[in-house]
């Protein structure tokens, strides 16, 4: 079992792929103002996971990386220690429970997912990403049995892209990465 996720202290994005029935499950966590603690947060996720999947020694989490420089607007120190704090608990509490992860930087993850940027147009990253990964879902995933797919597409009532379905782009694009460096897929 191979699960992914983009971390981050209020939501995830998260897929859980496995390899034997070649099904992909497309899930997110959204943290409820009740956990006060990023340790709180991290213990929920992981018995969160638990419940959806079985972890044991084949189980491998794959993790986007969290951000390590600052973008204009959109962080402040604040944001990348805490993010780095929940991180850190997290993978400690993945080493406890004697199970295996890789880290991948953002970039990195999306060059070896075959996404390319486009810098002429307005449209955010995120937005991109989430529209690389709609348009090419069957094709990526071919022979492959996705489960509630619907979170990719799923929209606001405005028309606007629901917030976890980006999360949930990110998390497809590092499965993609991994699948990409090491099974060659």
């Amino acid at each position: 079992m191979i699960i992914t996720l983009d971390l981050s202290t209020s939501k995830v994005g998260i897929t859980y792929y496995d390899s034997k029935t070649n099904e992909l499950k497309l899930d997110y966590v959204r943290f409820s103002d009740a956990f006060k603690s990023l340790n709180s947060r991290a213990e929920y996720l992981i018995e969160y996971i638990k419940q959806k999947v079985n972890i044991d020694k084949e189980t491998i989490f794959v993790i986007e990386d969290f951000l390590k420089v600052f973008k204009k607007g959109k962080s402040s120190i604040n944001t990348i220690i805490n993010l780095a704090c929940f991180h850190s608990i997290f993978k400690y509490i993945l080493h406890q429970l004697n199970v295996e992860y890789v880290v991948y930087n953002v970039l990195t993850a999306r060059k070896l997912a075959g996404f390319k940027k486009n810098k002429l147009i307005s449209i955010d990253t995120k937005q991109q990403v989430l529209d690389y990964i709609k348009k090419n879902l069957v094709d990526l995933f071919n022979n492959w049995t996705i489960v509630d797919k619907n979170l990719i597409y799923d929209q606001k009532r405005t028309g606007r892209s629901k917030e976890y379905s980006f999360d949930i782009a990110d998390a497809i694009i590092i499965l993609l990465a991994y699948l990409k460096e090491h099974h060659g897929k």
